[in-house]
């Protein structure tokens, strides 16, 4: 059996981008490369200055000065406030005063000015109730920069982000997640690049607080998980190239419709309450109850005249299931040997994943690996910039939340692309 996807011709595409940052500014660039840039210029720094205090407007050198002093007082757990400044003339003992010398960058009655000035859209308000329009704005012109700077490799990898946030009353669209590292706050639905890490697209989950007027595209095609991936990946449709999902995306006629729009995809298969519709997981672990662990079988299956497979694999106490529209029983050129020992024998065996078991485990972390980077920058201090920014405005944390990925990618961009050249 050949790969459907490689019988179309698709390859295996890395990244791109579509402008490279300039050679002088270094990391720099890289930051703001993936900064929606002409939102922060046009709207975010107009709203601002009529809302700031006094009659020195801010500028665009000014406005990164104080977003760099962010990311400056987010290194320490004093965090963003006014207890970074030391204001008086005499250098303090190393006991004594704050951990910065910022008075000479920035006085702290103008940051405290720029900071309760922020504003991010200058939209009117809708003639319903929306807890979410101060921030709409800023999230598409995220995701609209995202789409015009980047292209995403030949493998992409769909999950949860969480933005925390403790007081479910000012926190719209708040959620409680357990199995999360940071339980409480917003959850986003995002995409990350699998061959770079780069996150090229999110979509806050707003729950019972999203307005009924506010109808999300794409979800009369087959409900909310088909809509929901169908807008998360069009930056990649008719394409050919392929997403990794999670079991809390495994819904067929989601994987049908991406593949009607040129994406194929494959979900991790896992019993809930329920198997997911047109999976009898029980009858597929009977078939693999005397095989050896590592065997691996392909069940083939078509939907609305799409086909697909779900892909089987025998685990020492269980049988891995993925359903999927891509792939073969086939294994990759550079495939490692996996190895899988059993508690009730002591016996050890080892074998070659095949493709798409292969893709799954290797590329499934990549969200994952981005939420760490932002939370605590892989120091496992708990260090990060929405931590340690201390507001009572959710609008804020949003802000935050964008600042902290666009600050991920730019490491991730610069280590891809740019790193050797400084080197």
């Amino acid at each position: 059996m050949v790969c459907l996807r490689m019988s179309e011709g698709h390859r295996f595409e890395g990244p791109r981008l579509s402008r490279h940052p300039a050679e002088d500014q270094k990391r720099m660039s890289w930051f703001l490369l993936f900064l929606p840039k002409q939102w922060m210029e046009k709207i975010l720094l107009v709203e601002l200055n009529k809302n700031i205090l006094g009659s020195t407007p801010v500028t665009w050198p000014e406005f990164l000065r104080f977003l760099g002093l962010l990311f400056l007082m987010a290194t320490v757990q004093v965090g963003c406030n006014r207890r970074s400044w030391f204001v008086e003339d005499t250098e303090p003992s190393e006991f004594e005063g704050a951990p910065f010398r910022l008075q000479k960058y920035m006085k702290r009655t103008r940051f405290d000015d720029i900071m309760n000035a922020l504003r991010y859209t200058n939209l009117p308000p809708p003639p319903y109730k929306d807890k979410f329009h101060q921030v709409r704005q800023m999230l598409k012109a995220w995701n609209d920069n995202m789409f015009s700077v980047f292209t995403a490799s030949w493998v992409s990898c769909l999950d949860e982000s969480m933005s925390p946030w403790t007081s479910r009353w000012t926190c719209p669209g708040w959620m409680f997640v357990p199995r999360k590292p940071h339980p409480m706050g917003n959850e986003f639905h995002t995409i990350c690049c699998g061959v770079s890490g780069i996150m090229y697209h999110m979509e806050l989950v707003e729950g019972k607080d999203k307005p009924d007027a506010h109808a999300l595209e794409y979800d009369d095609l087959g409900g909310r998980t088909v809509g929901l991936l169908l807008r998360l990946t069009r930056a990649i449709w008719n394409t050919g190239k392929v997403v990794i999902l999670d079991s809390g995306f495994c819904v067929l006629k989601a994987l049908i419709e991406l593949k009607k729009k040129g994406v194929y995809a494959s979900a991790l298969i896992k019993k809930r309450r329920f198997w997911p519709k047109g999976i009898d997981g029980d009858d597929i672990a009977r078939q693999f109850v005397n095989k050896p662990v590592g065997t691996t079988d392909r069940l083939p299956g078509i939907c609305e005249n799409v086909k697909f497979d779900v892909f089987a694999m025998k685990e020492p106490d269980y049988v891995m299931m993925l359903m999927s529209t891509y792939g073969a029983l086939t294994e990759l050129q550079d495939q490692e040997f996996s190895y899988r020992g059993s508690a009730a024998t002591g016996d050890a065996t080892h074998f070659k994943y095949k493709e798409v078991v292969a893709n799954h485990y290797k590329y499934r972390g990549a969200v994952d690996e981005h939420n760490a980077k932002r939370h605590d920058g892989g120091t496992c201090s708990g260090i990060s910039l929405e931590s340690s920014w201390a507001t009572t405005r959710w609008e804020n944390r949003v802000f935050s939340y964008i600042l902290g990925i666009s600050e991920v990618n730019a490491f991730l961009g610069w280590s891809y692309w740019g790193k050797e050249k400084e080197t």
